[in-house]
């Protein structure tokens, strides 16, 4: 995660990384809001994490939680 955060490339993640961070029952929840299968529920995180996480961190730090709140809005628009 640290990857996706500083300002160097991003490490990518794997589907069975993000199954077991999540757990099976918030997974099975995320995969039946999404209609996907949980395989390609856990595919789709890890291929949009790292990047989400890049993007709400631009220059290499957390933000505070209003800056970023706002980054967040930005890029749901």
């Amino acid at each position: 995660m640290q990857s996706w955060i500083s300002k160097g490339k991003n490490l990518p993640l794997s589907a069975d990384q993000v199954k077991s961070s999540m757990g099976s029952k918030a997974l099975s929840e995320l995969a039946s809001q999404l209609g996907l299968s949980e395989d390609k529920a856990a595919s789709k995180v890890a291929g949009a994490l790292p990047q989400l996480i890049n993007k709400l961190t631009p220059d290499g730090q957390v933000p505070d939680q209003a800056a970023l709140a706002k980054r967040l809005a930005d890029l749901l628009k």
